[in-house]
């Protein structure tokens, strides 16, 4: 069941909950665990997508972090008010 939902959304991203319902004859509330819970993907731009951040971001982040923390302990506080921040979902 798992390796089915896991064959048909990498043939097709954009495949519907209710398609992989049809199609294997499982309920919606499973489908929908297997995607979020053994797959952790979402549903972005209606494709399914790995909600996983690769090393380089993770990196990224955290030299950006440990740069704003330099700065804010060499007493720059009115940095943090300098940070905009913002999410893509």
């Amino acid at each position: 069941m798992i390796a089915g939902v896991n064959a048909l959304v990498l043939d097709k991203s954009r495949i519907i909950v209710i398609e992989i319902h049809r199609l294997l004859g499982i309920s919606v509330g499973t489908t929908h665990t297997i995607m979020h819970q053994h797959f952790n993907f979402q549903k972005l731009l209606k494709q399914w997508v790995p909600q996983q951040r690769t090393a380089e971001q993770r990196n990224t982040q955290m030299a950006l972090s440990l740069s704003h923390l330099q700065r804010y302990h060499e007493k720059e506080y009115g940095f943090p008010s300098q940070i905009v921040t913002g999410d893509e979902t």
